[in-house]
């Protein structure tokens, strides 16, 4: 019996005239083996050892979300100019977020955060710098402090060089005693100006049936602005929820 198969010519697409007729099923086995796989027979070898890393790679990433969380880098922001991204030490558990607008969502607004953090498998010896996402150019950070076992203690703000990084100093003794059975919250109160923008928080309007327009108050977080609108850890690796 004829069976029709298509053969790649010089590598390239087959075209209607590169159709043919065989009546041996070794000469078809071998227009298959080519068109399912155009290169180098010498090459195969190395095209799947490739695949094979990229998978296990892939799979690796996959299995274990903390995986980025692997390199603790305990410094301040400062004597760290060249890192742009957050150091591993710490990681969020929770967020409590506040904000205030003035009368007519007009003027200064009047944030609050509360973050619940824990240590990282990254410092064993636990890091006394937390570094989170803050952009300098939107956020005024105007107090942080630190509760740990209902005490509360005063936090220093260290702010990046250049990227949008602020570093938080923890208290030494605090950071000794931390376990996950004695978890740190840290208290941030800042101011933002109100913007109109399209990232962050934002004010938009909203044109009624009647023609009467109303203020809404609007976030947009994605891909990076959340740093815009408050304090945090603005990094897929670090996951939390929001109370």
């Amino acid at each position: 019996m004829n069976i029709e198969h298509a053969r790649l010519v010089n590598g390239g697409v087959a075209s209607s005239s590169d159709f043919q007729l065989a009546d041996e099923p070794n000469k078809y086995e071998e227009s298959a083996c080519h068109l399912l796989c155009p290169c180098d027979p010498k090459l195969v070898f190395g095209c799947i050892s490739i695949v094979f890393l990229v998978t296990i790679s892939v799979a690796v990433a996959v299995s274990d979300p903390t995986a980025q969380l692997t390199h603790c880098n305990c410094t301040s922001p400062i004597v760290a100019p060249h890192a742009l991204r957050l150091q591993k030490g710490w990681q969020p558990l929770s967020y409590s977020v506040f904000w205030g607008f003035a009368r007519g969502l007009r003027g200064t607004l009047a944030g609050a955060v509360d973050i619940q953090i824990e240590p990282t498998r990254a410092c064993p010896d636990r890091c006394e710098w937390v570094w989170l996402n803050a952009a300098r150019s939107r956020l005024d950070i105007r107090r942080a402090s630190l509760s740990f076992q209902d005490a509360t203690h005063p936090v220093e703000v260290v702010w990046h060089p250049a990227a949008a990084i602020v570093g938080l100093r923890l208290p030494l003794r605090v950071v000794k005693e931390a376990t996950k059975r004695h978890r740190i919250t840290v208290h941030l109160e800042y101011e933002s100006n109100i913007t109109t923008g399209l990232d962050g928080i934002y004010i938009s309007e909203w044109n009624s049936p009647a023609g009467s327009s109303v203020p809404l108050v609007v976030t947009q977080f994605e891909a990076t602005a959340a740093r815009n609108a408050l304090p945090c850890f603005d990094e897929p690796a670090f996951k939390a929820v929001h109370c």
